[in-house]
């Protein structure tokens, strides 16, 4: 192999390494001592793991890449990567750490949460994989699928948010929650409404002129409150904090009467082990409903996270009324015996309570057994943002304000101050069983995530569930790729498609695989998991489409570019006016003498050539075709107009049969 080669190679690698939103598997032809070609995967959401120049280290100059070196890179790669992190690691699930409103449609690791007048974010999950984001800066509730999109759900309107569709409501949501029939529960100053199944919303207590005091108890939609937070038990009855007044309020949902809960009005710390309706609580913040109707709410001017036992009864479970938690000291003991400024609070099914400490950027865990440790913080203090990807007790928050439980244990941190909602991973999973599913939506491209079809000879990924019983990252290796693996197969209108990988980490299922080179008209996919088909789902085969391969630097997207030495055209290294640069990306169609389904290419020129735009301007391309040595990966040359401008250039391309790809950034100085 030629010192070109190797360092073409290795820069791939850097880049790779470097990609945020790539969810890709290529393969490589024969390199070094390797007697086959070897598999290259990686599915990334952070930049910060392998960085440009590591990878390129690999290769030396006069060195060539041995299978061991690359090996060695693939678990570097896939151990970093946001599925599969073990136990106890905090990954960035939603936003870049910018304030501002990112259009609906995109990675929810690149869109902008809060604005600079309030950053303050609310977190909640339900029971299908997706997690949902109390905006209140942008009034707006956006929801983050399972497969990472970010859309608005509720709010973003100007209408009164009664009896109209949810979107074109205005809605400043100070919390966000569901109750037992799936229907959104939203907390907003002086009123609460619900959003149903059908996305319509109502309001069902208090109102815009009703006032920011208790009044006492009546109907719901006539009183006055101040909400700072709000959750509904399995009846759907509602439970609001009122700061302003020292209660817990409750909506029966039945009656649509609302009651004094606990709280006499008075501020104080005083009524452990009475009703609750009469103990005194101070400024009381977030609360959450366990499945047997116990209220936990936070007492959090006393220091108190306190319970309210189905039977009426309240008692204190965490807090000694002091206001630091040490964690050098405190973990490990009982949590009424130590001292913490209880923000918010939740508790999963188990029964455990997740206790958001804003007084030191903690999240802290009681178990069932009133043990309390530190969950996820910094023990010392430390920068505003840092420790993803790492032990979550050893990370770096910054004004936490929320935090909520999915079904598989999974808990997610709205670390407001640093406008991100990080997870911190349970490790448990669910495979796959029965037979599989998804639908049209679910078959995207493998480089921008676009739906509408597919591309003969380009990457795609199915999302689905029930894919594969088995779990983690599985990757193929060997050229040509294998048509099944683990038992699991997709046929594309009845021809076996080449598979790059089967993935099922955290309930997060996808297939990789090469779209049959001759597929033509409506492509019949069709997935088996070894023990059951699933129904077929009908895509268009599309001509083209365009998709460039990106990654997230600084809340941006860039483009997977490099220079003709084969280096990453980063901040660190612009790319220069006049200069060409080498594009990666999947879907530009046919080519000629198109290689066999799931075999490396030979650089086959595309039939089209695509017309490529950087900066505004159309850039000459001078190669479209295959990436050599690569299975389904597309190269284009394209040169760098002299009229652009220093900056980041914004870079997109058409083909004919095809449209536009997705828009990147290059730098350019």
């Amino acid at each position: 192999m030629q010192q070109d080669e190797c360092q073409r190679a290795g820069a791939i690698w850097a880049f790779i390494g470097t990609l945020a939103t790539f969810r890709v598997a290529l393969h490589a032809e024969a390199l070094g001592d390797v007697a086959q070609p070897v598999l290259f995967f990686v599915e990334f959401r952070s930049s910060d793991a392998y960085t440009n120049g590591e990878a390129v280290a690999a290769c030396p100059k006069g060195f060539m890449i041995t299978r061991s070196i690359l090996s060695a890179c693939l678990v570097a790669l896939t151990a970093a990567s946001v599925f599969g992190q073990s136990a106890g690691t905090i990954d960035t699930v939603a936003g870049s750490g910018s304030t501002g409103l990112t259009p609906d449609g995109g990675l929810a690791v690149n869109a902008s949460l809060g604005s600079a007048g309030n950053h303050r974010l609310t977190v909640v999950t339900d029971n299908k994989g997706n997690f949902y984001i109390g905006d209140v800066g942008n009034a707006r509730v956006r929801k983050v699928d399972a497969h990472g999109i970010i859309t608005t759900v509720a709010g973003g309107g100007t209408a009164v948010a009664n009896g109209v569709p949810a979107l074109q409501a205005y809605i400043a949501p100070d919390s966000v929650a569901f109750d037992g029939a799936g229907n959104m529960i939203i907390a907003s100053g002086n009123e609460i409404f619900k959003v149903d199944t059908s996305g319509t919303v109502t309001t069902v207590a208090g109102g815009p002129t009703n006032g920011l005091s208790y009044s006492g108890d009546g109907p719901a939609i006539q009183a006055g409150f101040l909400a700072v937070d709000a959750a509904a038990d399995r009846a759907g009855n509602i439970y609001i904090s009122d700061s302003t007044d020292n209660r817990i309020l409750k909506v029966d949902i039945s009656t649509g009467m609302l009651t004094s809960f606990a709280g006499n009005g008075k501020s104080g710390y005083a009524g452990d082990g009475g009703l609750a309706k009469d103990a005194t609580l101070t400024l009381p913040q977030g609360l959450s409903v366990d499945l047997q109707g116990n209220v936990y709410f936070c007492d959090t001017a006393t220091g108190h996270v306190r319970k309210v036992a189905a039977n009426g009864v309240i008692s204190t479970v965490a807090g000694n009324g002091s206001s630091i938690f040490i964690p050098q000291l405190n973990n490990g003991q009982l949590a009424t015996e130590v001292g913490m400024t209880p923000v918010w609070v939740t508790v999963d099914s188990a029964g455990d309570l997740f206790i958001v400490d804003g007084g030191e950027n903690h999240v802290l865990k009681v178990d069932t057994s009133g043990i309390i440790n530190l969950f996820a913080g910094s023990p010392l203090p430390g920068l505003p943002f840092g420790g993803d990807k790492g032990p979550a007790n050893q990370a770096d928050l910054f004004m936490p304000t929320d935090a909520a439980v999915d079904n598989l244990g999974n808990v997610f941190i709205a670390d407001s101050g640093n406008s991100r909602i990080r997870e911190v991973y349970s490790g448990q999973t669910q495979p796959g069983a029965g037979s599989p599913s998804f639908t049209a939506a679910g078959v995207v491209n493998g480089a921008s995530f676009a739906t509408g079809g597919v591309v003969p000879g380009a990457i795609s990924t199915i999302f689905g569930s029930n894919l594969t019983s088995h779990t983690g990252i599985n990757l193929t290796s060997g050229l040509p790729l294998p048509t099944e693996f683990l038992g699991v197969s997709v046929k594309v209108n009845g021809t076996p498609a080449a598979l790059f990988a089967v993935d099922n980490v955290n309930g997060q299922e996808q297939i990789n695989f090469q779209v049959p080179w001759d597929v033509k008209g409506t492509a019949s996919i069709e997935v088996t998991n070894g023990t059951a088909t699933s129904a077929p789902v009908n895509v268009p085969v599309l001509g083209a489409q365009p998709g460039i391969i990106n990654y997230s630097s600084g809340g941006q997207t860039f483009g997977a570019i490099l220079h003709a030495n084969f280096q990453l055209a980063d901040t660190g290294h612009p790319a220069k006016p006049g200069e060409t640069v080498l594009i990666y990306c999947t879907g530009l169609g046919a080519v000629n003498s198109p290689p066999g389904d799931g075999a490396a290419s030979n650089g086959q020129t595309t039939i089209a050539k695509p017309v490529v735009a950087i900066g505004g301007n159309v850039a000459p391309v001078s190669f479209s075709g295959l990436a050599p040595g690569f299975v389904g990966l597309y190269q284009v040359n394209a040169e760098v107009p002299t009229s652009v401008a220093s900056g980041n250039a914004r870079v997109s391309m058409v083909i004919a049969g095809g449209g536009n790809s997705n828009i990147v950034l290059l730098p350019v100085q």
